[in-house]
């Protein structure tokens, strides 16, 4: 379905292309709505008469409201990177980062070999959960590594690499930080 001039104008006005519209919510670069910008097919003659306003797609970009951000206009996105035997230490940077106003991505599962309280894990898992944690490398804005006494194991080492070869700014954290 075909966008009509207002939905158009309204998307202009927020800085979105219909294509932009259609890939964001219906994941595809067709438009599988009304033709008033709205996410059901049955809009116009349900929620509102054809000649009639239509207010779903104002509100839909209101609710959007962060998505519709521009990319400079977000926050920075931080991805902490560390052994997990230091969930404590990343648990605080990840607190303080958000304080001072980052978006923090960062390792969520521990595995049973680290703790009492962990996750058993496979292989399969495991190398699972490192391809996420690469995923969130290539999202941040910023890779932070919570190294306590410096030290970083093979994994943390592979993903400073990995960080390193993307280009991604790199912050070690002091441990005087961690241990606020």
């Amino acid at each position: 379905m075909e966008l009509n001039p207002e939905a158009r104008e309204r998307l202009a006005a927020a800085g979105i292309s219909p294509t932009e519209w259609a890939r964001r919510n219906f994941q595809t670069e067709q438009r599988f709505g009304d033709a008033c910008g709205c996410f059901d097919d049955r809009c116009i003659g349900h929620h509102h008469d054809v000649d009639d306003a239509c207010g779903c797609l104002s509100a839909l970009l209101e609710q959007e409201g962060e998505l519709v951000m521009s990319h400079a206009d977000r926050p920075l996105v931080v991805c902490l990177c560390g052994s997990t035997r230091f969930m404590d230490a990343i648990a605080h940077v990840a607190q303080l980062e958000t304080l001072a106003g980052r978006i923090v991505v960062r390792p969520e599962v521990v595995s049973s070999t680290r703790s009492s309280e962990g996750v058993v894990l496979d292989t399969e898992a495991k190398t699972a959960l490192d391809r996420l944690h690469r995923a969130k490398i290539r999202l941040a804005d910023e890779v932070v590594f919570v190294a306590p006494g410096g030290y970083m194991g093979p994994s943390t080492r592979a993903e400073l690499a990995y960080a390193l070869d993307l280009g991604k700014p790199i912050r070690m954290v002091p441990d005087s930080m961690e241990d606020r």
